[in-house]
């Protein structure tokens, strides 16, 4: 057996002491608490370009896409080199910060799916969009900024007929142990035969 950590989440999604952490109890994981390490990261980056031989114009990009090219051209070479010192020592904090544990365990996402087309883009208000694409997936970026394995698993279902996602975050390198943990919770809340009442009407 070994460790995991539970992230609160208020509202009506699941608490440490919900379906995802009472599937780890049973599999054997030990499920504590921690804080979270590090702010909120506030960092942009605009990396788009000609990569298919266009021109970045409002004519070949969309809204969003034309906004963080401008955002980033008004950056200079300094500010990209802060910027990215500043993501690697978040990083670094917050890979060292959880070492004790083997995994940790928190939503997939920070809110319930939005419908299709409320957050596009394209609206007058791109950035907008961005700053709330950010909120919706607020949990998952942790994982690209620090470079550890995660998988995510529909544990349940919400009362939306829609799948209730967990996520579990590895230490670096420890993909085998992450697989395990994951096969473990498979065995003991199997998913492949359950289909989403959502499917299920359509």
């Amino acid at each position: 057996s070994g460790q995991g950590v539970g992230w609160e989440w208020g509202g009506r999604g699941w608490r440490r002491q919900g379906v995802g952490g009472l599937c780890c109890v049973g599999v054997g994981v030990r499920v504590g608490s921690c804080e979270r390490a590090g702010g909120v990261l506030d960092f942009d980056a605009g990396l788009v370009g000609g990569l298919c031989g266009n021109a970045v114009t409002p004519e070949t990009v969309e809204p969003l896409t034309m906004a963080l090219w401008e955002r980033a051209n008004a950056q200079s070479a300094f500010d990209l080199a802060a910027a990215t010192g500043q993501a690697q020592g978040i990083a670094r904090a917050l890979v060292s910060s959880l070492l004790e544990w083997d995994a940790v365990l928190t939503p997939t996402l920070a809110r319930r799916p939005v419908a299709i087309g409320e957050i596009s883009g394209c609206s007058d208000a791109p950035l907008d969009d961005f700053t709330r694409a950010g909120e919706f997936i607020a949990v998952t970026p942790r994982a690209n900024l620090t470079g550890q394995p995660a998988i995510s698993l529909p544990i349940a279902h919400g009362d939306d007929g829609l799948p209730v996602g967990v996520m579990l975050t590895g230490r670096p390198a420890g993909e085998g142990d992450l697989l395990a943990l994951a096969a473990q919770l498979e065995q003991a809340a199997p998913w492949s035969a359950r289909v989403s009442p959502v499917a299920a009407g359509s």
